[in-house]
């Protein structure tokens, strides 16, 4: 399974991972974003996650978590501390493990402290998962966390479809199901809530520097709100399981190759213009 995971991080696109500030609110097939759209291989479409900064979770959406209590996300987001929320799903054999262990090595590297500075919750997309699958996955990443106060702090939930839907609705988390396989294709990413429930900060990728997550917290546990710089984003998807995919592997392959030479590119550009910078620096002390 970690090979698998590991697979899956090869498949990171230099893709605009979202939509930036004036555009969050716009009709997806609004011209603009169908080109967008149109840039990227069919099966990957749409598979996204959006900016919402500012955006209200439903606060009465009732979840599951570990343990098999109800509880809303409410009593999570109860205005007194941020709230970073995970969506994924427990059983996945490809990407959601490592989001989960990459954000708790994170976060242990950052400042805040986890369970007195902000909480974390990891909800499941798939509403074919239980609690016992949440508490499995619970145990495989919080168990890891040295502090008991700070696992207790780090809950796994449950959802029916609709209530999962509604929240991933919210925050701008766009994934697809597929049917043949029974998995899920989605982005990987972190949302982070201010006290009272709004989407203050969305923190795109797998990777998140502490620095990142300090200014994030501080700025969520402030109430305030600021969209994500999405045109530099990366995205991770996890979709290499679609059988789909086996029909647009070309058309995959090119995106990739072309996403990889434009990378290159940049960094022979940039080794350029630092040599011409010292051989001008040379020359000067020369004179």
């Amino acid at each position: 399974m970690r090979g698998a995971a590991v697979i899956a991080l090869a498949l990171a696109l230099a893709h605009p991972a979202g939509l930036d500030a004036t555009d969050r609110r716009r009709d997806p097939l609004e011209p603009d974003v169908v080109a967008r759209e149109r840039q990227v291989p069919p099966p990957l479409r749409g598979i996204r996650i959006e900016d919402r900064a500012g955006a209200r979770v439903p606060l009465d959406l009732v979840l599951v978590d570990h343990d098999g209590a109800r509880r809303t996300l409410g009593e999570l987001c109860d205005g007194t501390t941020p709230v970073v929320l995970v969506l994924g799903y427990f059983r996945c054999p490809m990407l959601c493990g490592v989001v989960f262990e990459r954000l708790r090595a994170s976060l242990e590297r950052a400042s805040p402290a986890l369970g007195r500075d902000y909480r974390v919750a990891a909800v499941s997309i798939d509403p074919r998962e239980t609690p016992a699958d949440a508490r499995e996955r619970r145990d495989l990443v919080v168990g890891a966390l040295p502090d008991f106060d700070a696992a207790a702090a780090w809950s796994f939930f449950v959802a029916e479809e609709s209530a999962s839907r509604q929240l991933a609705e919210a925050v701008g988390f766009r994934d697809r199901f597929d049917p043949p396989s029974g998995q899920y294709a989605h982005a990987a990413g972190a949302f982070v809530l201010t006290p009272d429930g709004r989407v203050s900060r969305t923190l795109q990728g797998l990777e998140h520097s502490p620095a990142a997550l300090e200014n994030a917290l501080a700025g969520a546990a402030t109430g305030s709100v600021a969209a994500s710089s999405a045109a530099g984003a990366i995205l991770v998807q996890c979709f290499r399981f679609l059988p789909a995919l086996r029909r647009h592997a070309g058309a995959i392959e090119g995106f990739l190759r072309a996403g990889a030479a434009g990378v290159v590119l940049g960094l022979v550009s940039v080794c350029v213009l630092a040599a011409r910078r010292r051989r001008g620096r040379s020359e000067e002390q020369i004179r």
